[in-house]
């Protein structure tokens, strides 16, 4: 990285950063390293690599495309940045994963969680109160209630049915 320039775009919030990062990946033969996130103040900063006329023509192109978008708090190049400080610029990158930050593939199969069961809503509780028990069915079998009774046809009416004679 020392024969490279890198850029910074500082802007506040989200969207001004991912235009000016846009912007400044069109406008020259950069490359877009990623976005650090600063905690609080909604400050991000967009971070480019690549020769030095071309990351200036990237850093302004940016800037501009971003200002129209949201607020730019600050621009930066730094032409040769020192061999050690790459190691800083590209640890803690966002956008892009960097070997560091590669999810561990896990060797052991995870153990299966207990699937939760929903408790039921409780019944209603019985009644304490005795119900009457039913009569006892008698053995005669019911009649349907559509006919009618048969009445016998000979038998003459009891002494109590008749009328007394006048």
């Amino acid at each position: 990285m020392s024969s490279k320039a890198l850029g910074l775009i500082e802007t506040i919030g989200l969207p001004a950063a991912i235009e000016a990062a846009d912007a400044a990946s069109k406008a020259a033969n950069v490359t877009v390293l990623g976005y650090e996130n600063s905690k609080g103040g909604g400050l991000i900063t967009v971070k480019l690599v690549g020769n030095v006329g071309a990351v200036k023509a990237a850093v302004s192109a940016g800037s501009a495309a971003a200002q129209r978008v949201g607020k730019v708090a600050a621009t930066h190049i730094i032409p040769r940045p020192h061999a050690e400080i790459e190691s800083l610029i590209t640890s803690v990158t966002r956008g892009k994963e960097t070997e560091a930050e590669e999810p561990k593939k896990q060797t052991k199969p995870a153990a299966a969680k207990p699937k939760r069961t929903r408790s039921k809503p409780a019944s209603k509780p019985k009644s304490t109160r005795t119900r009457k028990k039913a009569a006892p069915k008698s053995t005669q079998q019911s009649q349907p209630e559509d006919s009618q009774p048969e009445q016998p046809v000979d038998t003459p009416p009891s002494p109590e049915e008749t009328p007394p004679a006048e």
